[in-house]
């Protein structure tokens, strides 16, 4: 790529401190609009890029954190072709690497990608473009970074910028399988005066922190945007049949779509991938177990659309934006409100609505506690591990908003109703459960705090099972004192003590309860214990509160759709790399006539526009023809006067009005001439108006908006007319 921004006059930064003088300054907002506009084909930044771009591009450090989708790739990107010199960046996953990799170098960007599975010569190719500077952007992982050979390479090179993408691994892996992520303080101090950034989109103040004093970003400024995610519809409910949940939930709203189904093990993994391609979807396997090139397979058919949906562990989609997920489940509580946060990202990048789906029961809380447990963290962060994996459970058995919960975990306010949970939509009273919390916590005091939830609902139930027997527990006075309530309520009522912090699970399966010191108040019943025992979804809720802003599908989106595969194809790309819906939308509402329109839909870069304009024009201009075709034939065959031709014309089609002003909207949008003749003019709309103002104000209404109006009304009147 041309670098005529950076090598036309004088240089843009003085050597040393990184400023810039004032006219510097007025030309280095000029060529960031410049690259924005004709390397990225965007026209304006999203909210919170430009701050972030500006104060990185002039020299300084950042750390960001901002909402998945938000466009924080943008705020390295950017900086690193509009600064003199490399910029590194160091990424968690080869995937992620390669796919930023490919969508880089289609905007025509000089980058490369150094990982594992490149061969001597591959790597050697790469690091000869570093050291004749012939690259833009280079992505490594941490691992390549912290070597020492390549830290020697990297002090020799002009850096634009050193970029740390999924920041939150420094926290969530630096002391776990991914160490080097905790040892990147190293490479940063090995280049002093190269600007540092750091991003994440999770943002819980233990994680800014440690983020901040394990990279040494203690100067950096912080860029905070909010992290909801408004588009996301949050659904929670406990674990029963999961297979049949998932089911009802997938078939009730996502038969057709992409989506992303979370298990915990590789055997729940094949499960339930077999028990879902029975039932006729479309379904593909990942895990570790998995060979490295069938997992490359399975994530090249998600992204290309071969596969609707993948079921994995969470090994699967730190590497994957496809930017069309309409759903993401989770058979399973994630290991922390961090990582459901990170998970459920992966839905709705585009911004239209998508749904984050979980399911929860006391096995796989038990399963997170002894992973914990078996890790070789430090007894500190042990502690601070299952303090996060409490927070996620109490957002979970919450009766309030789930939204108003999420975003407090990480620092921010809330209003009470988002009305975008389920939680919001059907409401879930709570009652004071203070004697059931005395009832629970005296059976754990009495059975001597070495029983699990099962035997210690049974003895609540007075259940008369052999081990209740055998043990003498129906002696005990606690024996039966709970039977007005179901096993289940019991079961979500213990794990509701365990997020207050009143019980602990124990033992080597952490299948044990005992009390804590914080039980104290709740024996004594002084304190307030709030439960709502959680609903289970039935197909009317999933009825009951469809995807909003569905893509309208119109008889242009089709052959757009045919054309983006095929292009794909031909340039070994993702589908959506060629054309996102969005664009395929926002091109079926401009219909653009020459190359010069393509460039105002939102990420259509000038090298876009001329590899792939052509054969889209084509394809506008074909159904532009089929418009003019229908309104000649319409015409023909019933004239050009107003309203006969149209009272006719949709009495014989049986069209509603409302179907015949679609029409008319759409050969409108295509640029079809002419259409005056099914629009009343100036002195007929006047005599209209004298009759039913109402229905003239709608109809200039629809005029001036180009859009739809409902006008029902004034034709029904006038077929009655005409029929008498």
């Amino acid at each position: 790529m041309s670098r005529l921004w950076q090598r036309q006059g004088r240089a843009l930064y003085r050597p040393g401190d990184g400023t810039v003088s004032t006219d510097e300054h007025i030309v280095m907002k000029e060529r960031i609009y410049r690259v924005l506009r004709d390397v990225f084909g965007f026209a304006d930044f999203k909210p919170g890029q430009r701050a972030v771009i500006e104060h990185l591009t002039s020299g300084q450090d950042a750390l960001v954190v901002m909402a998945t989708g938000a466009g924080k790739s943008l705020c390295y990107q950017l900086p690193a072709i509009v600064r003199p010199g490399m910029g590194l960046v160091v990424s968690p996953l080869v995937a992620l690497m390669q796919q930023q990799t490919r969508r880089l170098a289609q905007l025509g960007v000089r980058v490369a990608c150094l990982h594992s599975g490149l061969d001597w010569r591959e790597e050697r190719d790469i690091e000869s473009q570093m050291k004749a500077g012939e690259l833009d952007l280079l992505f490594m992982s941490p691992e390549r970074a912290c070597s020492r050979s390549m830290q020697r390479i990297l002090r020799g090179l002009e850096l634009s910028l050193v970029a740390i993408d999924e920041a939150h691994c420094v926290w969530q892996w630096g002391f776990d399988f991914r160490p080097e992520y905790g040892q990147l303080r190293t490479l940063l101090d090995e280049l002093p005066g190269v600007p540092r950034i750091a991003l994440t989109a999770t943002a819980s103040p233990e994680c800014r922190e440690a983020i901040v004093d394990q990279l040494n970003l203690r100067q950096a400024k912080v860029f905070e945007s909010s992290i909801d995610r408004p588009n996301l519809f949050l659904w929670m409910q406990p674990r029963k049949q999961a297979v049949e949940q998932l089911w009802t939930f997938i078939q009730s709203r996502h038969r057709n779509h992409a989506g992303i189904v979370y298990c915990q093990t590789r055997k729940q993994v094949e499960q339930t991938a077999v028990f879902l391609r029975a039932r006729g979807l479309s379904v593909a396997s990942y895990h570790a177990g998995l060979t490295p090139e069938q997992r490359r397979r399975t994530e090249d058919d998600f992204l290309s659309g071969d596969v609707a949906v993948i079921v994995a562990t969470i090994a699967f989609g730190m590497g994957i934006d496809k930017p069309d997920v309409r759903f993401v489940a989770h058979m399973a509580l994630p290991r922390s409100i961090e990582a459901y946060y990170q998970e459920i990202g992966r839905a709705g990048r585009d911004g239209k609505p998508a749904d984050a789906w979980l399911l929860y029961g006391l096995k796989d809380l038990q399963m997170q506690l002894r992973w914990i447990q078996d890790s070789g963290a430090p007894a500190g962060r042990k502690s601070l591990e299952r303090a996060l994996s409490q927070r996620l459970l109490a957002l979970a058995l919450s009766h309030e908003c789930r939204r108003k919960h999420l975003l407090e975990a990480f620092g921010e306010q809330a209003t009470d109703a988002c009305g975008h949970c389920d939680n919001c939509v059907w409401p879930i009273r709570a009652e004071d459960a203070r004697e059931e919390a005395k009832k629970a916590l005296s059976a754990v005091f009495r059975v001597g705090q070495g029983s699990g939830v099962g035997h210690l609902v049974r003895v609540l139930r007075g259940s008369l099972n052999r081990a209740v027997r055998e043990r003498h527990h129906h002696e005990l006075s606690v024996f039966g004192i709970g039977a007005e309530h179901s096993e289940t309520w019991w079961q979500l009522f213990f794990l509701r003590l365990w997020a207050a912090g009143a019980i602990d699970f124990h033992g080597e399966h952490a299948d044990c309860v005992r009390l804590l010191p914080a039980c104290k108040p709740l024996l004594a019943g002084r304190v307030e214990v709030l439960f709502a025992a959680p609903r289970s979804h039935a197909v009317r809720h999933y009825t009951a509160n469809p995807l909003h802003d569905e893509p309208v599908v119109t008889d242009i989106i089709e052959p757009l759709r045919q054309l983006r595969l095929r292009l794909a194809e031909e340039y070994g790309v993702p589908v959506y790399e060629v054309l996102n819906d969005v664009q395929m939308q926002e091109l079926s509402r401009s219909c653009p006539q020459d190359m010069g329109a393509l460039v105002s839909i939102p990420g259509f870069s000038k090298l876009k526009r001329d590899r792939y304009g052509p054969a889209i024009l084509e394809v506008i201009e074909k159904y532009r023809e089929r418009c003019r075709g229908e309104v000649q034939e319409w015409v023909r065959r019933w004239g050009d006067g107003w309203p006969d031709c149209v009272v006719d014309g949709c009495k014989e089609k049986e069209w509603t009005l409302s179907e015949f002003l679609h029409h008319v909207q759409r050969w409108a949008t295509a640029g079809v001439s002419g259409l005056e003749v099914f629009l009343p003019d100036a002195e007929q709309l006047e005599a209209i108006e004298n009759l039913d103002p109402m229905w003239a104000s709608a109809w200039r209404g629809w005029l001036a908006a180009d859009g739809l109006a409902v006008v029902e009304r004034y034709l029904n009147t006038t077929e009655e007319k005409t029929a008498s």
